[in-house]
Parts: C-alpha cells; sequence; structure tokens
C-alpha cells in the first residue's frame, strides 16, 4: 500500500508528457484584419485529406464577397502538404498553421 502510494506521488509530480501533435480533422477559423480588408478564413480539413477552404471578406467600403475552394492533401506523418499549390499546414494543440496565419479550432 505504501510502495503503491510513493510511485503514484512520483508518477504525478512528473507531470502530463506533452500531447501529441498529429493530423487532426475538423473545421478550423482565421479572422484577418487589415488596413483596406476584413476576412474570415475557415478551413474544414477532412479524415479523407480533403481541405476546403471558406473565405468571406469585404473591402473597406466595398460589399461582401465569398469564395471557396476545395484541395486534395498528402499527409508524410508531420504535416499536410496541399497537391494544387504546395501550401503547408501544420497540426498542433486545437490550431493549425498555414504559411504566417494561425487557425483555432473550432
Amino acid at each position: 500500500m505504501k510502495r503503491t502510494l510513493i510511485l503514484t506521488l512520483l508518477l504525478s509530480a512528473c507531470g502530463r508528457p506533452p500531447q501529441a501533435t498529429g493530423f487532426t480533422p475538423g473545421t478550423y477559423a482565421c479572422h484577418i484584419e487589415s488596413a483596406y480588408t476584413v476576412a474570415d478564413d475557415t478551413l474544414t480539413v477532412r479524415a479523407d485529406l480533403t481541405v476546403t477552404r471558406r473565405v468571406t471578406f469585404r473591402r473597406r467600403g466595398g460589399s461582401l464577397q465569398h469564395t471557396t475552394l476545395t484541395y486534395t492533401g498528402v499527409w508524410d506523418g508531420q504535416k499536410l502538404q496541399l497537391a494544387q499549390n504546395g501550401v503547408i499546414l501544420v497540426f498542433s494543440q486545437n490550431k493549425l498553421t498555414v504559411q504566417n496565419q494561425i487557425y483555432r479550432k473550432l
């Protein structure tokens, strides 16, 4: 009993191991603003490595515009590379990094 308690305390003191990073299907969103444009960018990543990008944007003083693009990707065990344009998607805990933009998982 005493030995089990000591072992439990030692293991809990070590903390949790870091979460494994890897391919995580789901929907990710990013809000982008500049001096001339406001945009909401949504990426839907499916288990079959299909990525759908939906962008809604408005130029300052302009009308709302929508764009939808669909890509297929190649998973190499660490990152997802889109076949059509070579863009690399890197997954980490509840976020997705594409070039210099960070998308949060919804």
